[in-house]
């Protein structure tokens, strides 16, 4: 899904169906337009879609919310926000299997590559 402002594709969200479930799968916005929120809007346009159907949106990676200080906490109120129901289905957290390509990635990927 697109998300346009006077005629420019601000935002993007990109929702995967299988099943009986909708993934959100992956979303970007230019930092220019993110006071519009245009993310939110385009989740909240698909859970208008499949309202009163047995379709499930699933926004996985969501910690429980019980830990304040968690650095992932804003994508619990965040996604929560939405009133659905958290359903535990496997445990969420970040593992740093090497130091050396966790450096590489925020380095060098995030810092450098990516922008370009």
């Amino acid at each position: 899904m697109l998300a346009k402002y006077n005629d420019r594709i601000i935002a993007e969200s990109v929702f995967l169906e299988y099943g009986n479930k909708i993934y959100y799968f992956n979303n970007g916005s230019l930092p220019e337009y993110w006071n519009l929120n245009a993310n939110t809007l385009l989740i909240w346009h698909m859970i208008e879609k499949f309202a009163g159907t047995d379709m499930v949106l699933d926004m996985y990676g969501t910690p429980s919310g019980e830990n304040r200080i968690d650095p992932n906490y804003a994508m619990y109120t965040f996604k929560s926000g939405f009133g659905g129901k958290l359903i535990e289905e496997f445990e969420y957290y970040d593992l740093i299997i090497s130091k050396f390509k966790d450096f590489i990635f925020k380095k060098l990927v995030i810092k450098i590559v990516l922008p370009i």
